[in-house]
């Protein structure tokens, strides 16, 4: 029997929520026009939509100063719900993987269709693996 290298389920929505999920990956990218950002993916870790994937960029280098401002904001909250205090440089970025915290999901669509957004971060409370 073959094995299946693509589920078209596999690119439906999360329902909207608050979800435990801990970072599996951050790194810094450039953009095609030129300005770095910081991509950070999440797996959720408990309840129906266990194993998902997602992903948020932080424009932390742009151009704009309002959206750098919300980036770095939004960077902050993240970096404070992994149990992180004060600042955190490039070469520290392992020490937020593996931290169990909430994000907030929200459902909206893209030009591609429906998709998700992660729009806020939380430390969990308590045991996360129950």
């Amino acid at each position: 029997m073959s094995e299946i290298i693509f589920d078209p389920k596999d690119l439906e929505p999360i329902p909207a929520g608050e979800y435990a999920a801990i970072v599996q990956k951050a790194e810094f990218l450039v953009s095609k026009a030129g300005n770095k950002y910081l991509c950070v993916d999440f797996v959720i870790i408990q309840g129906s939509q266990q194993g998902k994937c997602i992903s948020k960029n932080f424009h932390v280098s742009a151009v704009d100063t309002r959206y750098r401002q919300d980036s770095r904001r939004q960077l902050a909250r993240l970096i404070k719900s992994c149990g992180i205090e004060g600042a955190l440089v490039e070469k520290d970025l392992p020490t937020i993987y593996e931290k169990p915290l909430l994000v907030q999901i929200i459902e909206t669509t893209d030009s591609y269709g429906e998709t998700n957004a992660v729009v806020g971060f939380s430390k969990l409370r308590g045991s996360y693996g129950a």
